[in-house]
């Protein structure tokens, strides 16, 4: 079956289930994307003369579902999408899923529950985990379930929260497999105290494991900090976190490591079609080659988004990352001689035009930069330029 008679049935499809919803009066919203893409590096390769570049056409369906009741709301959002490339070697088609689902629960006046779950399967060879692009060519799986519990101590004024996380990776492939599987779990409990009807501190404290399959980056940490935000202002709030944490790391140079982490960010509202956010992390995190159990890492991300008319938006985005790899921190003496710094940069912007009251026009641009000391060989840098359309079925 060729693309366009996919294509044609998934519409069709679509389509049928829209009015299926409308009839019935679900809260169910569907939107058909197509859009053709010129991406420079498709394989994210380091060498020039061996860059494949390619034209890609992509046709994605999503589904939303915004489900509200007295004491419950439930969101789900499902995104297949199917690839063709005009110019890649070997397979020269993609379909990736994307799901995330959202449960928010009052179970009484005072306590209520939070579940969201991010899962996502795909044969693109980027995963963009926290700003950082993790590579491998390969066809991976990825879960995230995140579940917490708050509960009044004292009416709005103090809440205890207890939350949780689980995560996993799964390559295809043996080999990325075996380097680079892992399984994240991570526990905390917070203590969130209401100062003023416009700021709040808390108490935090968090432990976390990572379970490689290969064992060399697994590690245990445990983190105790402070909390706060604060609407300064009807059109600018933030939030920061400050703290501490060890880590235990067995298969690392040195087992043990102590370090402080620094997080925050503000969003201004300097208009009404107008939104600002920057922000700014410093913490240790894992590391994305197994010749490290982690890295010091300082990010700074910011996005801004601007209604230029009626009918045109702009938003612009961007993330830039530096990690430090220390001797003590890897995994033999040989990695050790390798240390060093590594760099990332990500930016995009979407140009969007409302045609009518279903159908937008995007025009879309992205560039990837990685360079690093530590993964040699992997240096890269990419350019994706897009046009597409997007309808409300």
């Amino acid at each position: 079956m060729n693309l366009w008679k996919r294509i044609a049935i998934g519409i069709a499809l679509t389509g049928s289930l829209a009015a299926e919803a409308a009839e019935s009066e679900l809260p169910v919203e569907i939107f058909n994307r197509v859009r053709v893409e010129y991406d420079d590096n498709i394989n994210t390769t380091t060498d020039e003369a061996g860059k494949n570049e390619s034209f890609k056409l992509i046709e994605e369906l999503e589904l939303l579902i915004d489900a509200e009741l007295e004491n419950t709301y439930f969101g789900l959002r499902y995104m297949p999408a199917f690839i063709l490339y005009e110019d890649r070697p070997g397979d020269d088609t993609d379909l990736d899923h994307q799901l995330d689902v959202i449960l928010n629960q009052s179970l009484t006046p005072r306590t209520s529950i939070r579940f969201k779950d991010t899962f996502r399967v795909s044969e693109d060879p980027a995963l963009v985990e926290g700003d950082v692009t993790v590579r491998n060519n390969n066809d991976f799986m990825y879960n995230s379930v995140n579940a917490a519990l708050d509960t009044q101590v004292i009416p709005e004024k103090t809440t205890l929260r207890v939350d949780g996380r689980y995560a996993f990776i799964d390559y295809d492939e043996e080999q990325s497999a075996e380097a680079n599987n892992y399984d994240n779990a991570s526990a905390g409990i917070d203590l969130i105290q209401q100062l003023t009807p416009s700021s709040t501190m808390s108490l935090e404290t968090r432990v976390s494991t990572f379970d490689y399959d290969d064992d060399l980056r697994d590690s245990d940490a445990v983190q105790l900090g402070l909390g706060g935000s604060m609407v300064f202002s009807p059109k600018v709030q933030g939030d920061m976190r400050v703290g501490y944490q060890t880590r235990e790391s067995d298969n690392a140079l040195e087992a043990d490591s102590d370090s402080g982490y620094l997080s925050g960010n503000m969003v201004f509202l300097p208009a009404e079609k107008s939104r600002i956010s920057i922000g700014a992390a410093i913490s240790e995190d894992k590391s994305p080659t197994s010749q490290f159990v982690s890295q010091d890492r300082l990010r700074l991300f910011g996005s801004y988004v601007q209604g230029l008319t009626a009918r045109l938006s702009l938003t612009l985005s961007g993330a830039w990352s530096e990690g430090k790899f220390d001797a003590a921190d890897a995994t033999s003496e040989e990695a050790a001689e390798n240390d060093g710094d590594e760099t990332s940069v990500r930016l995009s912007t979407t140009l969007s035009y409302k045609i009518g009251t279903q159908n937008w026009l995007e025009l879309s641009y992205q560039y990837v930069e990685l360079d690093s000391e530590v993964r040699v060989g992997e240096n890269y840098d990419r350019n994706r330029a897009s046009l597409g359309w997007k309808i409300q079925l």
